[in-house]
């Protein structure tokens, strides 16, 4: 299996800022998306706003988009 390269952005927030990762198999690519998750929903939870992150597996031939909304902490 080839290297895979992770590009990680944050559309509609306010830094808009772009991350490059490489991800070396399967199993950690899980484990990332995993870990992403449960940071988007922190921040969600600690700021109460909906948090929106945009995470696209690239491949030598191909890629795999994900988008994942988290919603804001509710009372």
């Amino acid at each position: 299996m080839s290297i895979i390269v992770l590009k990680t952005s944050y559309p509609y927030s306010s830094d808009e800022k772009t991350e490059y990762k490489l991800i070396q198999n399967e199993v950690e690519k899980v484990s990332y998306i995993s870990k992403i998750k449960e940071k988007t929903q922190a921040i969600a939870s600690k700021t109460n706003q909906p948090q929106i992150i945009k995470l696209e597996f690239i491949y030598p031939e191909d890629k795999e988009t994900y988008l994942y909304k988290t919603l804001k902490h509710e009372a």
